[in-house]
């Protein structure tokens, strides 16, 4: 049985219980329109979008790209996406080493920064880059203006913090740190991640809160042919089955 015949399998058991599984859609790393970016949109056939933007750096050329595309929320994507861990310690920007007033105050430049380029378009559910973010930090998120946080990983039913997150990541990032560049993770792995992400709503998992939307991850500035070839077979898919539907952000948190 291949990854898309477990796919629809799932979704049929979704179906025969009257309910319909919601799925939504999470880009990163986007600073200016370029070729790639207008790929995505393409393939994205108009479905909810959420376009993480990195503040710092920013380009006039995405503003004026996402001007008037009502079908994509921008989401801020950490503030400069620098690194402000020590050397043996994972990357992030928003990690345990960072003095939490500061992290405050880069939070709130950094949905400021955005509401002046992009006004109402920005919705305030904060990406941290690396989608690492200290727990100490994701409890002051309020107090610069934000309504949750979105990393990788399944939503708990008892959080204090508002949250939607991403499950299904397409890129074997192993990949870059050999060679530079990211590439696909490979058709079977992405969908077993995706079905297993569905069953956890579907059949009540501890630890995991089962009205969270399962999260698509994707990096436009990174993805491959097979990438792009397996987000446009998956649209299609979602798009001819009935247990299934595409959410935007707004509307999962």
């Amino acid at each position: 049985m291949t990854g898309w015949d477990a796919l629809r399998q799932e979704l049929d058991l979704w179906h025969r219980t009257g309910t319909q599984a919601r799925l939504w859609w999470r880009d990163d790393d986007a600073r200016a329109a370029t070729p790639v970016l207008d790929h995505l949109l393409t393939v994205a056939q108009g479905l909810p979008l959420a376009l993480a933007v990195i503040p710092v750096g920013l380009e006039p050329s995405l503003i004026a790209r996402m001007r008037g595309v009502k079908t994509v929320s921008i989401l801020p994507h950490g503030y400069a996406h620098s690194n402000h861990e020590p050397a043996d310690r994972k990357k992030a920007e928003f990690g345990a080493s960072r003095d939490v007033t500061q992290a405050v105050s880069d939070l709130r430049q950094s949905l400021a920064l955005l509401q002046d380029a992009f006004g109402d378009q920005v919705f305030p559910l904060f990406v941290p880059p690396w989608n690492r973010i200290a727990p100490e930090i994701v409890e002051c998120v309020t107090d610069a203006g934000l309504r949750g946080v979105s990393t990788f990983t399944d939503r708990t039913p008892n959080r204090r913090v508002a949250g939607l997150n991403t499950h299904v990541d397409i890129l074997d990032w192993k990949a870059k740190k050999q060679t530079g560049r990211a590439r696909f993770l490979g058709q079977e792995a992405v969908l077993s991640d995706l079905v297993a992400a569905l069953a956890r709503r579907r059949v009540p998992t501890p630890g995991t809160d089962t009205t969270e939307a399962v999260g698509l991850l994707t990096h436009h500035l990174e993805h491959d042919q097979d990438s792009w070839d397996f987000l446009a077979r998956l649209v299609q898919f979602v798009d001819e089955h009935p247990g299934v539907g595409w959410i935007s952000a707004p509307q999962g948190l």
